[in-house]
């Protein structure tokens, strides 16, 4: 996954790049920063910061035709998130790199939060 992340990010020409559930894993983490520490700087992570009710109704809420919006599976998800990948956003806690934003919110409230983190960091997005 970390290579052809890197493959694509060769290519972007202003090198202002989001990933969007990357990395959930600690493997997922030190793979990026063996391969990418060298030409990437990760500035943030964002952390949207939800209850384990608000995530099951909004998957149930999902429009799509997947087939995993039972129970066993979404359950299965969130508890590999509190087992997995709150071991990454803690990590990054620590270099103070983790932006957490309140995502118990509507839409337009989580969307403004994180363009307000980005219009305070001037030298992220020029």
């Amino acid at each position: 996954m970390v290579k052809l992340i890197k493959y694509y990010y060769e290519d972007v020409s202003n090198k202002i790049v989001l990933l969007d559930g990357f990395p959930r894993i600690k493997e997922n983490d030190e793979a990026w920063h063996k391969l990418m520490d060298e030409s990437t700087e990760v500035i943030a992570l964002l952390y949207l910061e939800c209850s384990k009710k608000n995530m099951i109704h909004r998957i149930n809420q999902r429009k799509d035709c997947r087939n995993d919006n039972n129970e066993d599976i979404i359950n299965k998800r969130i508890q590999h998130f509190y087992n997995e990948t709150i071991k990454v956003i803690e990590q990054h806690s620590k270099k103070n790199l983790t932006v957490k934003i309140d995502a118990n919110q509507n839409f337009e409230g989580v969307l403004n939060d994180t363009l307000k983190y980005f219009k305070n960091k001037p030298d992220i997005i020029p």
